[in-house]
């Protein structure tokens, strides 16, 4: 009968940082307008939120027009901390290492 593989992840909860610090810094970002979407929610300016998530998150701006590169600052820094969460954390052990030292709930 074959052997079975070791199972190296736990199963409790964990935070990935490097991903989390990728949606923080691409949701974040200052609007065209002025405010980022975080302080339009604070104020209460729900019709400056949903305006400037539109801007923000589909990349559209007043006139209609689709602007790529509002899309890049937004996404970008999502994709990149996902990517060191796979490739960091994730092929080179680190992730593996924080677990079997103990760290509690983080992750690269």
């Amino acid at each position: 009968m074959a052997r079975r593989k070791k199972r190296r992840s736990s199963r409790s909860f964990t935070l990935p940082l490097a991903a989390l610090g990728g949606v923080v810094a691409g949701v974040a970002r200052r609007t065209p307008r002025g405010p980022t979407l975080v302080e339009d929610i604070i104020k209460g300016d729900w019709n400056g939120f949903l305006y400037d998530a539109r801007e923000v998150l589909a990349g559209i701006d007043a006139g209609g027009k689709f602007r790529p590169e509002w899309i890049v600052q937004t996404y970008g820094p999502m994709v990149i901390g996902g990517l060191i969460h796979k490739y960091v954390g994730g092929k080179l052990g680190i992730n593996a290492m924080l677990g079997r030292a103990g760290v509690p709930l983080i992750r690269v």
